[in-house]
C-alpha cells in the first residue's frame, strides 16, 4: 500500500509567475511526486507525493 503525503513549502525569493510555473513543471517531473501547486502571491508550494516513491530529506 502506498501512503500519500502532502508537504507545504515556503518559497522565499520567488520573483515572478514564470518562475513559479517552471518550479511546478520541474517538481512534477520528479519520480514519486503526484502534483505540484505553486502560489506565486503567497510564495508557497504544495507538493503531494507517494511516500514509497520519494525520499524526503530534511536539511
Amino acid at each position: 500500500m502506498m501512503v500519500s503525503v502532502k508537504r507545504e513549502l515556503q518559497l522565499n525569493n520567488l520573483d515572478c509567475a514564470s518562475c513559479a510555473a517552471k518550479i511546478e513543471e520541474s517538481i512534477r517531473n520528479i519520480t514519486g511526486v503526484t502534483d505540484a501547486q505553486v502560489n506565486f502571491m503567497a510564495k508557497k508550494m504544495v507538493m503531494p507525493w507517494r511516500k514509497a516513491g520519494l525520499y524526503w530529506r530534511r536539511s
